[in-house]
């Protein structure tokens, strides 16, 4: 049975607006995020980002570079109790600097590539699922691909494209997103039973006529729910593009980042009985009597084991730490030769002072390497 997604902008949906972001440390998060992506997980939307990123088209950064990026990006998410189910990014520009990426790409947004290789990869139900961003490009991918739209408020990046677009809503931001997403969920996209976009107070933009979010309250409950994980027990965002894949047309095959499982929470039997499954979890069969539906049940556990195998622990590598560790290792090594030369049959005094001289030594290089990987 297919799911149903939301998928996210990057930029000025879920991190600040950094105009070709190209280091860990320029990632911010938006306030408030948190809650309203964990209760969109809750009731059964998978969460997948989709973002343009010509920086590695103009060479100001590479594809290992931005991947590290992501991993961070993930890393930050995580700590606030939230794991994506994908992520994509489309590294092409048809005015690119480097030939290697010179492309009108299907994957590039306005265009719905990326949505719709989310689709195949994840068996997504695009009809049922929406768009969210802060650009015209980002309407217009979700509009393409028959997703639902909404567009957020502007965060004043010079980049972004606004005029043309026309949103099925408009919110502030992704608390509010959520929200319509959550009211108007159960609605099969443009129906007339769904409110149309109207004409914002300025008369440039479309909007949403204002009606009362009765779903606010749920999404600031969740708030103080979120999981929270130690920097020990997060999973590792695992991308591997092999050559062959490379070489394959840029509009068919989209760089993607494959998914870090979620850790199963207690939500998770919760989770497979929400929605239209929970009106489908009995079954009656041609002699009347009532019967639970198996086959939707187990599609959905094995969904779950298939995920969880593609689950990896998050993990730091630099030279510092190895430095650092080696250093250790000779602290103790200088100890235990002052063990060994102070209660022999002849003590060697000078031997033993100078062994703990230089693990002194050693010991003020570890604090200090490991001091420099904090910073």
């Amino acid at each position: 049975m297919a799911q149903k997604a939301v998928f996210l902008d990057r930029d000025g949906t879920l991190i600040e607006h950094y105009d070709y972001l190209t280091e860990e440390s320029q990632v911010k998060l938006l306030d408030r995020i948190a809650a309203p992506l964990s209760l969109l997980k809750e009731r059964g939307y998978l969460l997948v980002v989709v973002t343009n990123q010509s920086g590695v088209a103009r060479g100001l950064l590479t594809e290992k570079k931005l991947r590290s990026i992501h991993d961070y990006f993930r890393k930050l998410l995580a700590e606030k109790g939230v794991y994506l189910d994908g992520l994509y990014y489309c590294p092409y520009h048809p005015e690119a600097p480097v030939e290697k990426y010179r492309c009108d790409s299907d994957l590039r947004k306005p265009k719905p590539g990326m949505l719709k290789q989310a689709a195949a990869d994840l068996d997504i139900d695009l009809a049922a699922s929406w768009m969210i961003g802060d650009d015209d490009r980002d309407i217009h991918a979700g509009r393409s691909a028959g997703c639902r739209t909404i567009l957020l408020e502007k965060r004043g990046s010079s980049l972004v494209r606004r005029g043309d677009a026309k949103p099925d809503y408009q919110a502030v931001n992704l608390q509010e997103a959520a929200n319509i997403v959550l009211r108007y969920g159960a609605t099969s996209g443009g129906g007339d039973d769904m409110p149309q976009a109207l004409p914002s107070d300025n008369g440039k933009e479309p909007g949403v006529s204002p009606t009362p979010n009765p779903l606010s309250e749920e999404v600031q409950t969740t708030t103080s729910t979120a999981v929270m994980t130690e920097e020990s027990s997060l999973p590792e965002a695992s991308e591997h593009r092999s050559e062959r894949s490379k070489r394959r047309p840029p509009d068919r095959v989209p760089p993607r980042e494959h998914p870090p499982a979620e850790k199963i929470a207690k939500t998770s039997r919760k989770t497979i009985l929400t929605g239209e499954q929970r009106e489908q979890r009995e079954d009656t069969s041609e002699s009347g009597v009532h019967q639970p539906r198996t086959k939707t049940l187990l599609s959905q556990i094995l969904r779950e084991v298939k995920t969880l195998n593609r689950q990896h622990r998050y993990a730091e590598f630099s030279v510092t730490k190895l430095l650092a560790g080696i250093t250790q290792i000779l602290v103790l090594l200088c100890l235990g030769l002052a063990v060994v030369f102070g209660t022999g049959l002849e003590p060697r005094t000078d031997h033993v002072h100078t062994c703990l001289l230089l693990a002194a030594v050693l010991q003020t290089m570890t604090l200090t390497l490991l001091m420099m990987q904090r910073q």
